[in-house]
């Protein structure tokens, strides 16, 4: 399972990098889209909150794979969604059980979109780097 991390960690970096070169309007309002609705989910207290929300942490980072432009890396990614979900689910039991909160989750998010949204492509890299990484906000 590490390796699946390392290398969705590195092909991650590498579409939000191209987002940050290539992203339009339309792709920047799916990706704040899926941030609100992480953001509103966060104040929830509903049994299907985390499943929901999970939903829409994937959407963002399918979103974000679109937005770089590359239909090669869209689909290669595309194709770890199932290992994804699986991983995801058992992050954030682990993550919540430490007593973490959604809040730090949807940061991470809004620093990825940030940077590609200020055209930084190493900023991009860096803060999705970040936000993968082991023990980071999911």
């Amino acid at each position: 399972m590490l390796e699946l991390c390392e290398i969705r960690q590195s092909l991650e970096a590498l579409a939000a990098g191209r987002a940050a070169r290539t992203v339009g309007r339309a792709t920047l309002t799916t990706l704040e889209q899926a941030i609100a609705q992480m953001q509103m989910l966060s104040r929830w207290r509903e049994p299907t909150r985390e499943q929901r929300f999970h939903d829409a942490d994937v959407a963002f980072h399918e979103g974000m794979a679109m937005a770089s432009g590359s239909k090669l890396l869209a689909f290669v990614l595309g194709g770890f969604e199932q290992s994804l979900r699986r991983s995801f689910a058992a992050s954030y039991k682990g993550y919540f059980a430490r007593g973490d909160s959604f809040d730090e989750v949807v940061d991470a998010h809004r620093a990825v979109l940030q940077a590609v949204r200020d055209r930084d492509v190493g900023g991009a890299e860096k803060a999705m780097r970040s936000h993968l990484s082991p023990g980071s906000a999911v």
